[in-house]
């Protein structure tokens, strides 16, 4: 929906262009596909008893969605007796944007 993903160091391209030019995404930036995300994924912890998740090309998501998600996931996962919930993806940036994607 807003071009495709040809360089991997353009901050906009990389969130919101589309992976090899046919390979659709969720609308996270969206408040309310956020809260559906966020009850499949605590509904997903609490039925199938996961300790964690791995997360594939967070360079892609909106950080909004993360600062959401996240806090969320561990809270509810924490609520089950999950106090060390493991939360983790891999991504390639450039230096000035890795500050904003750790932590």
């Amino acid at each position: 929906h807003n071009g495709d993903l040809v360089d991997y160091s353009n901050p906009w391209q990389i969130t919101l262009g589309k992976i090899y030019g046919m390979m659709d995404d969720l609308r996270l930036e969206s408040r309310r596909v956020q809260d559906k995300y966020i009850a499949m994924t605590k509904a997903l912890i609490s039925s199938a008893d996961i300790d964690g998740f791995r997360v594939d090309t967070p360079m892609q998501v909106p950080l909004e969605f993360f600062k959401r998600w996240a806090p969320a996931v561990r809270d509810h996962a924490r609520s089950l007796g999950k106090e060390r919930f493991g939360l983790f993806g891999e991504f390639f940036v450039t230096t000035e944007r890795f500050a904003t994607m750790t932590g």
